[in-house]
């Protein structure tokens, strides 16, 4: 068997492991509680028990000190693990869903519709893309959905490897169900900045794409 599958094999083990410690947690804490324990306890738990099959990958990280390697090791195997689970954990799928639903329903409608006002008076004498990401943010926030396009569009116009631009324009594709052109704008920020975290993005995004 390559290598390469042997390592698939392992992930799925331990997004299996992961996903069963999830279950297990209190569902009626407060969510912010429940993803705590989540990375506190279950992933502990999952590098201890996978230690010995875990060191292979261990020794590709790169970093100055043991302590960094330490940290870009565990960041490595939560976010494949995370975004695996996406794919094999419903439980977890849909905490997550619930979880950006909750960004939405604490917005506070009256101070983002003041600054969209406040920005809109600026944006009438200035051009200036800081400023219409400001305002796409609170369109964004308050599901003015076609609004918050219009001026990430107008942002990426100029500045196509704009990152913040196209990140939040992913976001609102992954709100108006179109996940591809989400998965696109994802990958193209994945590629200019590195970040390995945007692979989480992107595996909501096909999950959602294929229900």
């Amino acid at each position: 068997m390559s290598a390469s599958l042997n390592a698939q094999t392992l992930e799925e083990r331990m997004t299996d492991e992961a996903c069963g410690c999830f279950k297990q947690i209190d569902p009626s804490l407060a969510k912010n509680v429940i993803f705590e324990k989540f990375i506190d306890e279950c992933f502990v738990r999952i590098i201890e028990q996978f230690e010995p099959e875990l060191v292979k990958i261990k020794d590709t990280i790169q970093g100055e000190s043991d302590y960094q390697k330490g940290v870009e090791f565990g960041k490595t195997i939560g976010l494949r693990t995370q975004s695996l689970m996406i794919h094999r954990c419903d439980p977890f799928f849909y905490f997550i869903e619930n979880l950006k639903k909750e960004m939405f329903q604490t917005a506070d409608i009256d101070k983002e519709k003041l600054n969209i006002a406040e920005k809109s008076k600026q944006l009438a004498v200035t051009s200036s893309e800081d400023i219409l990401f400001d305002r796409a943010m609170s369109y964004y926030k308050i599901k003015q959905f076609k609004l918050a396009r219009r001026d990430l569009g107008r942002i990426l116009k100029s500045d196509r490897y704009n990152v913040k631009g196209l990140l939040l324009r992913g976001f609102v594709y992954d709100q108006t169900g179109k996940y591809k052109k989400a998965i696109s704008d994802y990958q193209e920020c994945k590629r200019l900045t590195g970040k390995p975290e945007i692979v989480f993005f992107i595996a909501i995004a096909e999950r959602k794409g294929k229900m």
